[in-house]
């Protein structure tokens, strides 16, 4: 019999989304409306999803592969990365987890979740682009950026994205990007998890300012635009618009991801430090007490 290499193809995606399907369910508010997928990542009960598919949900529950629903609680969010940490009250089995450092532009995906009344959901397309460390628009610092080509349905947004081995390498998410979905590689969901079971939070620090970056005694420094009323630059009356931001709790600051790159330690948050200014051509100080930016 002539080998036909698309019915191996189809049943080895197939085969793999029902693997990972397993470890998969459908999150629910307490009205029973449908919010997003999440995928089991830790012994005891611990998912992850996106965070932005929650908003203000509470009392959450979730729907299990064999139909049963069970009670989720919300242990924390880290927005910069749009990642939730739920406690469910049901364990299901762990997927195989691959290594995303091995991503590459051509390389085919599957994104899995599940939906209410759908499901196990899977949407296949190809990595377009990979690159190194950036910055997102909600304040996080990923190690990596993949971009995918892959449509995310409801039921998919907040699913495991999965390579070809059949490994997950990430959650999908579309709220990171305005051109496409992205993967929240897993050594980012494996930090965030860390610090919000350690009740830290995992929330950068808010400074309050807008920024510009311009070129300052040799090198890229920011410089402070606007000053939000809600910040901790605000709060200390010390940081104006016009100042250069050239060091933070005792750090050189070499451009304005250089300053995120202190304020998203943990450590940092809840205690004053010392903001090195330049203000009309001459050396400031602030002191500023950083918390986490509120999003209500």
């Amino acid at each position: 019999m002539e080998h036909n290499s698309w019915a191996t193809l189809s049943t080895q995606l197939a085969n793999a989304t029902e693997k990972v399907g397993a470890s998969a369910v459908a999150v629910l508010s307490s009205d029973g409306t449908f919010l997003s997928s999440a995928l089991a990542w830790r012994d005891g009960g611990i998912f992850v999803t996106t965070a932005h598919s929650l908003k203000k949900a509470s009392n959450l529950a979730v729907l299990l592969p064999d139909g049963r629903r069970a009670s989720a609680t919300l242990k924390g969010k880290v927005r910069g990365f749009d990642l939730a940490v739920l406690h469910v009250d049901e364990s299901l089995p762990l997927p195989a987890f691959g290594d995303p450092g091995l991503a590459r532009p051509g390389n085919l995906m599957l994104v899995t979740g599940r939906s209410l009344d759908t499901g196990v959901n899977a949407t296949i397309g190809a990595i377009s682009a990979v690159s190194g460390p950036w910055q997102t628009w909600t304040g996080g610092n990923m190690p990596r950026f993949i971009r995918l080509d892959v449509a995310l349905f409801a039921g998919v947004d907040g699913g495991a994205v999965v390579d070809s081995s059949g490994a997950v390498i990430g959650i999908a998410t579309s709220a990171l990007s305005r051109i496409a979905g992205v993967v929240i590689p897993k050594e980012t969901v494996d930090a965030a998890i860390d610090s919000v079971l350690a009740g830290k939070g995992g929330e950068p620090a808010f400074l309050g300012v807008g920024l510009h970056e311009i070129e300052y005694d040799g090198r890229p420094t920011p410089i402070v635009l606007s000053v939000d009323p809600k910040g901790a630059a605000a709060a200390s009356a010390a940081i104006f618009v016009g100042d250069l931001i050239t060091s933070l709790d005792g750090k050189p600051i070499t451009g304005i991801r250089g300053l995120w790159s202190i304020l998203n330690d943990p450590a940092i948050v809840g205690r004053p430090v010392e903001v090195g200014l330049i203000r009309g051509g001459e050396p400031a100080k602030a002191q500023v007490t950083l918390s986490v930016r509120s999003h209500e």
